[in-house]
Order: structure tokens, then C-alpha cells, then sequence
């Protein structure tokens, strides 16, 4: 049986794209999956735990620092892989849908995975898994478990190609060939599941409407997430260049369950279509928080949709 992380590692492993193939250790049995699936497989080992800096120490970790890592669709189906006594894994899982991975040990959470699906999307918790000739390589997965978040060494787009044009999915930049730009992609229910690979989206089919700006393509945290680090990023990212002066506490607001608002200063991507509530401290652990835009102005004056989401903050411990 494999034992629990009982030491915090004040150490942040730095989440890098990187190519990647073969299989990690532990990896699945000889022949190939159903059709239809691909593995999914990686090595959580605690040499996979690092430490960097005087101030820094390594956690103390007997063997792997999980022992089970468990897939979800957008549907809410989970797809479990024991990890096996060299701490590798394999997931067996259907392609051209995306899935929320977390680890787990002795039944409790550890850390969600962290991936980068393209260059210009947010980091996110979600997992697109499409057409590939072999198993999905994560390698080492690295944890930071200061924030509960882990990253794979090798990111799952890199391995996938969702069109088959021969180019992987982390540098297409119309990786579904839909004629929509992957920058341009939205989720529009905020769940962290791009509509084109959300089976559970709330959203109204809106394909017959006039093509507009204002829409908020995607945000972090997501909407209904869980466990998030008390210090998490605020995100939220839009289809159109902004009118910054129209972004305020008052149209971007953050509250917690009490309606207690959260002081943001707000910081801008180089484009304009992204922005980031910086706050002061960190957030409650095990609070509700409800990010609300409502009076938002594209630079054309086109007003931004209103809409809102909501997150739960981890015990940080």
C-alpha cells in the first residue's frame, strides 16, 4: 500500500511545455486499449517531489505521494487507475472528451493536474484527450503541494492530434479544424470545459445567432471548482479587446459567502482580452467566493456579457 504525503512542501515546480513519448513507468499491459480509448499514463514518485532554495525542503514522502488518480468527464463519470508499486499509472480513457485529474492517497485529495492545452488559453484543470497512434506520455508528475496542484512533465496536447492534419493540438491553432481559432474557442457555462468537448453544457445552441463580441471565453478558477489554493489566480478572459477603465471592483466584483467583497486591483494582459483580480493576502480556506461581471464595455463599447461563477477554496493545510 502505497503511504501518505505527511509533510507540505513549500517548493513550486515550474509547469513548462514540453514534447513527449514512450511510456512511464508502470505503464499499461502489452496490446492496445478498446476502441475508441487511449492510455493515459504517468510516474508519481516522491523523487518527483523537489526541493530548490536554502529556504526550501523537500517533503518527507515514503514512496509514491498518491495512490489512485481519478479522471472525470464533463458528465461526471470517473475513471480510476491504481497507482502500482513503482508509482506509475494508466488510465484508460475515451478520446475527444476532456477530463478534471486529481490524485488521491488513502482516499484523501492531494492535488488536482494542472495543464497547459495551448499557448493562449489560461492554465486549467481540464484535460482535452483526442487521436494519437500510442499511450499519452505525462511522465513525472511534478507537486507543488503548497497549493494542492501537481503538472505533468509532457502536456497531453502535445500528444494529441484532434483533426489527424499531422500538427499536435498544443501548436494547432485550429486544433478541431471547426474554423473557429482555439484563442476564439468559448466554455460558455465557465465549468472549464470548452463547449466543443462539454457533454453537460447548460448552454443554449446559439449557432443560428449573429456572431457578437462580449462574451467571456473561459475563467479560473472555474465555475463549481473545488479545493482551490487560498492564493489562486482570478482570471477571466473575453472575445474582444477591453475598455480597462470600464473594469472595476464594482463591474468585475469577488465576494465570499458572507457578501464580504474582495479588494481587486486589476492587471492586463498586452491585448487587452485578459484580465487578473490581484488581491491582497489570501482567500479563506473553505469559503465559498462568487466572481460576478456585470458593466464591462469592450474597447468598441460593445458591453461584455453578464454573468457569473463560483469556487471553493481548500482547507490550507
Amino acid at each position: 500500500m502505497k503511504k501518505r504525503v505527511f509533510i507540505f512542501i513549500f517548493a513550486c515546480m515550474a509547469m513548462a511545455h514540453c514534447g513527449g513519448g514512450g511510456r512511464a513507468t508502470g505503464g499499461a499491459e502489452a496490446g492496445n486499449p478498446p476502441t475508441g480509448f487511449r492510455y493515459v499514463e504517468g510516474d508519481v514518485s516522491d523523487a518527483n517531489v523537489q526541493a530548490q532554495g536554502s529556504a526550501l525542503m523537500k517533503a518527507a514522502i515514503e514512496d509514491c505521494f498518491a495512490d489512485q488518480i481519478i479522471a472525470t468527464n464533463s458528465q461526471g463519470t470517473s475513471t480510476t487507475a491504481t497507482v502500482d508499486d513503482n508509482c506509475g499509472f494508466t488510465l484508460t480513457l475515451a478520446i475527444n472528451k476532456s477530463y478534471a485529474v486529481s490524485l488521491v492517497s488513502d482516499g484523501a485529495f492531494v492535488a488536482t493536474m494542472i495543464f497547459t492545452n495551448n499557448p493562449n488559453t489560461l492554465p486549467t484543470s481540464i484535460m482535452v484527450l483526442s487521436n494519437g497512434a500510442s499511450a499519452v506520455n505525462l511522465g513525472r508528475i511534478f507537486i507543488n503541494l503548497s497549493n494542492n496542484q501537481a503538472s505533468p512533465e509532457f502536456e497531453p496536447s502535445s500528444q494529441c492530434d484532434s483533426d489527424d492534419d499531422g500538427e499536435d493540438d498544443f501548436d494547432d491553432e485550429d486544433d478541431d479544424n471547426d474554423g473557429t481559432s482555439d484563442d476564439d474557442e468559448e466554455d460558455c457555462d465557465l465549468d472549464g470545459y470548452f463547449d466543443d468537448h462539454d457533454d453537460d453544457s447548460e448552454c443554449e445552441d446559439d449557432e443560428d445567432e449573429e456572431d457578437a463580441s462580449g462574451d467571456v471565453l473561459e475563467v479560473s478558477p472555474r465555475d463549481g471548482e473545488d479545493n482551490v489554493d487560498v492564493d489562486e489566480k482570478i482570471v477571466a478572459r473575453f472575445d474582444c479587446t477591453l475598455d480597462e477603465l470600464t473594469v472595476t471592483n464594482a463591474s468585475f466584483a469577488v465576494t465570499d459567502e458572507a457578501d464580504q467583497a474582495i479588494d481587486c486591483d486589476f492587471d492586463f494582459e498586452e491585448d487587452q482580452t485578459e484580465v487578473q483580480c490581484d488581491y491582497d493576502g489570501s482567500l479563506t480556506p473553505l469559503t465559498v467566493y462568487t466572481a460576478t461581471i456585470n458593466g464591462i464595455l469592450c474597447e468598441d463599447g460593445t458591453p461584455v456579457e453578464n454573468i457569473e461563477w463560483s469556487w471553493t477554496t481548500d482547507d490550507d493545510n
